[in-house]
């Protein structure tokens, strides 16, 4: 999440949200998650401005600075951890591992630490290599 004041133009797309619909919060419909709509929104409205209106959100959304959290299998960790090991090895800190990784310095430093000398990654873990293309080489 980002400090509101930081945001250029995030007050008047959040007015042009209000400004569209008084009670878009209750027509864009119910969320499991963010952007995860688990009913079709209100029937009080069109479909199509409920899709406006899901889309603005989702604009004002990314100012922010918010995603879906992402979970992630033990052997996926370990990828993030080998990754993160990686870019380490050559000094980089949480700071700079933090937009090549799409993952937060926070969750970075709780959540997926650089592997210890020794450490094993989990046996599902399995490497594969890819070319230019994203074909897996064998």
């Amino acid at each position: 999440m980002k400090n509101i004041k930081d945001i250029p133009n995030f007050m008047k797309e959040l007015n042009k949200l209000e400004n569209k619909d008084k009670n878009w919060f209750l027509h864009v419909g119910a969320e499991s998650s963010p952007g995860n709509y688990i009913d079709d929104g209100s029937l009080e409205i069109s479909g199509k401005q409920i899709s406006q209106e899901r889309k603005q959100l989702s604009k004002i959304r990314k100012m922010l600075g918010i995603n879906t959290r992402a979970y992630r299998t033990e052997s996926q960790r370990d990828a993030v951890r080998l990754l993160v090991t990686y870019y380490r090895n050559f000094g980089l800190n949480n700071r700079q591992i933090s937009p090549l990784t799409s993952l937060s310095e926070s969750a970075l430093r709780h959540n997926y630490p650089s592997l210890r000398e020794g450490e094993l990654l989990h046996p599902t873990y399995v490497l594969k290599l890819r070319n230019r293309y994203g074909r897996i080489i064998e």
